[in-house]
């Protein structure tokens, strides 16, 4: 998922318990001061009929493909509603969110765990060789992965495993903090979103 391309998501199943983190294109309608619910907005009939909706969260409309979201844009700009695409990050239900969560990301009506895409940054710690500028040379079984994680826990959004390790969401600002504090514990980061 690197450089947030679609073409790279994978996707496990809507209802599977192995759902992996993925990218999802959304919507985000104003749906104007009057707080009307998107149920009764005049083109959620429509839409229904035109799109099929992976889930929805108040003014948040969240597809499967990008295609969906190009009809459900033009659909809604019909309607005289003004709405803006966006990446959201869906994340696995066996997610755990941190106190920082909510500024990034929000939990569907569906239950469903997503991260604003253009915030964040998400990554895997590995424990390869490393070669930090300020110590010498360490190799995979001098890493110490456990206290690198206690370091970077202040600026964790969320983690969650997946089945190449354990992956962290982090805001996209601390990604260059992350990596010098994966290399001064001997490890690694792989980023999977940048």
């Amino acid at each position: 998922m690197k450089g947030s391309s679609w073409g790279e998501c994978k996707y496990a199943g809507y209802e599977s318990e192995e759902l992996i983190m993925q990218l999802k294109p959304a919507l985000i309608v104003d749906l104007g001061q009057d707080g009307s619910a998107a149920v009764s907005a005049p083109f959620y009939p429509e839409l229904k009929e035109t799109v099929e909706l992976f889930d929805q969260d108040k003014e948040i409309f969240i597809f499967n493909r990008e295609e969906e979201l190009k009809q459900a844009q033009e659909l809604v700009s019909r309607h005289g509603y003004e709405a803006e695409p966006m990446n959201l990050v869906l994340l696995p239900p066996h997610t755990e969110r941190t106190g920082h969560f909510s500024d990034y990301g929000f939990e569907s009506g569906a239950g469903h765990l997503y991260l604003y895409e253009p915030g964040i940054a998400v990554f895997r710690l590995g424990t390869g060789a490393v070669q930090d500028p300020d110590s010498p040379m360490k190799t995979a079984s001098e890493a110490e992965p456990e206290p690198a994680q206690r370091q970077m826990d202040e600026y964790v959004i969320a983690r969650f495993h997946e089945a190449d390790g354990l992956h962290f969401a982090v805001d996209r600002q601390h990604d260059e903090l992350m990596d010098r504090t994966a290399r001064a514990y001997g490890c690694t980061v792989d980023f999977i979103i940048s």
